[in-house]
């Protein structure tokens, strides 16, 4: 998967979970193999789900 697949899969990603990913974020899914790229955002999905309505965004809780 190449850099431009990538973003726009972090892009639908963000849409799909009305979720932002933070730049530092993004800089670090980019560094990932692609196995473990897809595991990731798996993973994000399920914690953003699971924190929707609790003021907390990829891990960080918000002021």
């Amino acid at each position: 998967m190449d850099g431009v697949d990538r973003f726009f899969a972090m892009q639908s990603w963000s849409v799909a979970n009305d979720c932002i990913i933070r730049m530092s974020d993004k800089v670090r899914l980019m560094k990932l193999p692609d196995n473990e790229f897809r595991q990731e955002l798996d993973r994000m999905t399920k914690y953003c789900q699971d924190n929707k309505y609790k003021g907390v965004t990829n891990g960080v809780q918000g002021n």
